[in-house]
């Protein structure tokens, strides 16, 4: 990724958090010919987005993303030319009331955007 950057610019990328995911697992919306389910695999850290034509679960597809708190992305980015410039909280989604928050903390948010940019030093290295 770092050579895709020019001199001075910087990477956003949208990582989902392991609180909010763990928190709302198990969590089913049914439509009249679609169905979904939230789920969460503490293990691996991963989201599971599960989809299914209602009334035929076993023909599921599931979306998997792989949840990130900041200070497992400070270890990842260790091991990289790219620094932490800025952790921006996306929103939450609340599933009783069926409201989004646009703006919420970190604790709450349901993924963050982090800011990135070429450590120089690391990156001559």
């Amino acid at each position: 990724m770092a050579s895709w950057l020019r001199a001075n610019g910087r990477a956003f990328i949208e990582i989902y958090t392991p609180w909010y995911w763990s928190k709302v697992a198990g969590i089913q919306y049914e439509w009249s010919d679609v169905s979904r389910r939230y789920d969460f695999d503490p293990d691996q850290s991963r989201m599971l987005d599960i989809w299914w034509e209602t009334g035929h679960p076993e023909d599921s597809a599931t979306q998997s993303l792989r949840c990130y708190s900041p200070d497992e992305l400070q270890i990842l980015l260790s091991e990289t030319a790219f620094t932490l410039v800025k952790l921006l909280p996306g929103g939450s989604y609340d599933h009783d009331t069926q409201t989004y928050r646009p703006v919420v903390g970190l604790d709450e948010a349901m993924q963050y955007m982090a800011v990135l940019a070429i450590d120089r030093a690391r990156s001559r290295a």
